[in-house]
């Protein structure tokens, strides 16, 4: 733990003990007797919610990401070889996990519990450089890949399941929590796909990208042009029989994406890819933009419900790909956005200042992924259009989803009046990378300035390592570019041969932005995929 975290942690426990009668000011924050999760809330003089646990924003942020993965890296095993969050899809109160391999009949894994993981993880390796976290990808990956897919000789052969249930011998993923054995999630077979392929630009594992290849020659096999009632792909199907058990969803971003890396990629049926992903994207705009037709996403949940986190995916895959949107790509983002904030605003903490993010339609509850998810999409709206109206809105959003983080890193719902533990996929996976995409918007304030930060890439960060006066890493691609907050400007900076500072990064080169302490540093490069940063102690 960083010392500056200590202190914080000191700090907050010592205040913790103190009367909580009436509204403390201490240190030009101030405290309420009331409290948002575990945690005593904190505002400005103006009642506009700080974080947890210090107004510094950056700070905060990046010392609740290391608590939440250094609890996470902690998770023991309930059986050899067989991590907790391997067998169950939240987090016990008391955490006796060896040999508790089942909780009871409604237990398992989420169904995008693994691929959300992977998705963090990776962005927070390249802000971290620590290695640990791409080992639990590939122990992840590895688990997953070698228990939980269906069978060659299945009518929808080769794709994973999202569920472990008590029935079948052994250890193995074999169905779906609400429709049983045999059932997968097509959405999340898609969403896994996109993952490998990351994962292999990484690790340079073949098996992961022919693991993704194998799901997507299914998908666009199966791939059809889809309706108001019928998605391009339905959502669930027994994988034995081909029955057809949900024929909707609106989560299909990330299976564009896999297929469209492997079109890039030139590898597997490239025609068939981009033949499914042009379906896809067409079926996107004239059905879930059009008519805000954004559920299904939670197998928890066996009737209709919009959800958030499908409204928020489309919002996000729009603004990182205008060109292959169209012209309507800020109209349509920002009805996503605005359909999350009429639907799904949730205005319980708007006293201090903020509009938090409910789940979905079926559960309006407000929630931490939900709210930092929306915040951060938001800011990237914001930051495209150079529109920034939600700007403060979309901080605070941020600031309130930290108080869901316990002093030893345990993820919850703030307040949330059910009698039982936060999902593994709200509290973790589906929690790290919407900060780390928000310090990217906005690096000078939302990321910490007391350390060195890998915080954008335009490619996948195969390796990094933060030295004392160095930062080396690795991109997939040689041609990318690169978003970092430093402590100081950088002496020298290459990417195979020496980059020179220049006024704009329309050719290779870097620009350097000061800040009171430290500043932001952008680069591209094209010649080489090795960057090495030399840099100065701060000042």
């Amino acid at each position: 733990m960083k010392k500056s975290a200590l202190v914080i942690t000191v700090v907050l426990i010592v205040a913790s003990q103190l009367s909580w009668g009436q509204i403390r000011k201490r240190d030009s924050i101030y405290r309420h007797p009331e409290r948002l999760g575990i945690h005593w809330i904190q505002t400005d003089e103006a009642n506009n919610l700080l974080p947890w646990p210090s107004a510094n924003l950056g700070q905060s942020y990046d010392y609740v990401l290391r608590l939440v993965w250094n609890k996470w890296n902690s998770i023991s095993e309930v059986q050899p070889g067989v991590k907790y969050y391997m067998a169950h899809r939240t987090m016990p109160w008391t955490e006796t996990f060896y040999g508790n391999m089942w909780n009871g009949p409604d237990d398992g894994i989420g169904g995008d519990q693994i691929q959300m993981c992977l998705s963090s993880w990776a962005k927070f390796y390249a802000y971290t450089g620590d290695r640990s976290v791409v080992d639990n990808m590939v122990y992840m990956a590895d688990f997953y890949l070698e228990r939980g897919l269906s069978k060659p000789k299945c009518k929808w052969p080769n794709l994973p399941y999202p569920w472990n249930s008590k029935r079948t011998p052994g250890f193995r993923y074999d169905g779906d929590l609400r429709h049983g054995v045999g059932v997968t999630q097509l959405d999340k077979a898609g969403d896994l796909g996109y993952q490998l392929i990351n994962l292999y630009k990484i690790t340079g594992t073949r098996k992961y990208l022919d693991a993704a290849i194998k799901i997507a020659d299914v998908l666009a096999e199966h791939t059809t042009d889809g309706d108001i009632n019928n998605s391009p792909l339905p959502y669930k199907v027994n994988t034995e029989t081909g029955k057809i058990i949900w024929s909707y969803t609106g989560n299909w971003t990330w299976t564009v994406e896999m297929f469209d890396e492997l079109v890039k990629m030139n590898v597997g049926q490239t025609d068939k890819y981009k033949k499914a992903a042009d379906i896809f994207v067409k079926w996107l705009k004239d059905v879930p933009i059009r008519h805000n037709k954004y559920g299904p996403f939670f197998e928890d949940i066996d009737i209709w419900s919009d959800a958030g986190i499908n409204a928020g995916r489309l919002a996000y895959y729009i603004l990182n790909h205008p060109d292959r949107w169209g012209d309507a790509w800020k109209e349509d983002s920002r009805k996503c956005l605005d359909w999350m904030v009429q639907e799904l605003g949730n205005h319980n903490w708007e006293k201090y200042g903020v509009v938090v993010t409910n789940e979905q339609t079926a559960y309006r509850y407000e929630g931490n992924s939900h709210s930092s998810r929306h915040a951060s999409i938001e800011l990237l709206y914001s930051q495209k259009t150079a529109d920034w109206p939600r700007k403060a809105n979309s901080i605070r959003e941020l600031s309130w989803a930290t108080y869901s983080v316990d002093y030893d890193g345990r993820n919850e719902y703030p307040g949330d009046p059910v009698d039982e533990e936060i999902w593994f996929t709200d509290g973790y996976g589906d929690y790290v990378e919407h900060y780390l995409n928000a310090m990217a918007v906005l690096p000078n304030e939302l990321a910490t300035d007391d350390g060195n930060h890998l915080l954008h890439s335009t490619s996948v960060i195969k390796e990094i390592k933060y030295e004392k006066n160095k930062i080396r890493y690795v991109t997939f691609d040689k041609s990318s570019t690169e978003l970092l907050r430093l402590v100081s400007k950088p002496l020298e900076v290459t990417a195979g041969d020496g980059l020179a500072e220049v006024e704009s990064l329309d050719k290779d080169g870097w620009t350097w932005k000061a800040l009171s302490k430290g500043g932001i540093l952008e680069l591209r490069h094209s010649k080489s995929s090795e960057c090495v940063i030399s840099i100065s102690a701060a000042k």
